[in-house]
């Protein structure tokens, strides 16, 4: 199902008042986004500089975590 703003259901997403488990991770030349251990999009080719993490968030959004892990494989 495609909502009107171009986002798509996605079942691995767990229901209200539960949490979820979200994974960025870099794979050769583009990243990978996982929902709950489901590979939910793979980015097209990029071009990565460095080895820095940020987060761009837009004024009208509210970003809650409980747990943040962030790791580089040696």
């Amino acid at each position: 199902m495609e909502f009107h703003n171009g986002l798509t259901r996605c079942n691995a997403i767990n229901s209200l008042n539960c949490s979820n488990k979200l994974r960025v991770s870099r794979e050769e030349n583009h990243m990978a986004f996982y929902i709950n251990g489901v590979k939910v999009f793979i980015s097209p080719d990029m071009t990565f500089y460095g080895k820095q993490t940020g987060f761009i968030i837009d004024s009208d959004i509210k970003v809650a975590a409980d747990n943040l892990l962030i790791k580089q494989n040696q």
